[in-house]
């Protein structure tokens, strides 16, 4: 699930830093720190929704340098998934053990024995992929198939996160009309800052 959550954090400028402009520089360093992170509590931090204005900041040169320092309150865009979860996500890499599905920023595993029981690994398939035994060669998951599937474990590190995923329940599996929908059609984009 998607969250929106208000951080703050400390940003230490150089000089050289504040001498151009300020607010682009502390906008491209927000960024760069927050963004992509990962916490256990809060999920990834996928995008920054709400920057303060500059103008009101004050910073605060640090005793023995010449860096400024800057206390910036901002709102947060997090992905945290839940145990029971059902998303929808696109196959990054498919073995004999099982296959691995992007959702998000989050890479979940999907085991060989929690496929449905008419799916088994066909080893003569280039490239590797799961294959219907009894719908035939229509139904396959391979490298760039979308899937829906539901979170049945999570284990959380300090700054990652890892889970398991499921097909065997109702409604899970292959998605094949996501292409004619345009479900994933959208490429990501890169923004920049104060351009």
């Amino acid at each position: 699930m998607y969250f929106l959550l208000k951080m703050q954090r400390k940003i230490e400028m150089t000089p050289k830093e504040v001498s151009k402009d300020v607010t682009k520089a502390l906008t491209n360093k927000i960024l760069q720190k927050v963004i992509g992170t990962c916490s256990g509590r809060y999920g990834y931090v996928v995008a920054v929704t709400e920057m303060p204005a500059f103008e009101t900041l004050h910073g605060r040169v640090m005793p023995g340098s010449a860096n400024i320092e800057y206390v910036v309150n901002f709102t947060v865009c997090t992905f945290r998934p839940f145990k029971g979860e059902t998303v929808d996500g696109i196959v990054r890499a498919v073995n004999k053990l099982g296959f691995f599905v992007t959702v998000a920023a989050l890479d979940i595993f999907v085991s060989k024995h929690l496929v449905p029981e008419d799916m088994h690994f066909d080893k003569n398939s280039n490239p590797p992929a799961f294959v219907s035994s009894t719908i035939g060669e229509n139904l396959k998951i391979t490298v760039g198939s979308e899937v829906r599937l539901r979170i049945i474990g999570i284990r959380f590190n300090i700054d990652e996160l890892f889970a398991i995923g499921t097909l065997r329940d109702d409604y899970l599996g292959v998605t094949p009309d996501s292409e004619k929908e345009g479900m994933f059609a959208v490429a990501p984009q890169s923004v920049e800052v104060g351009a």
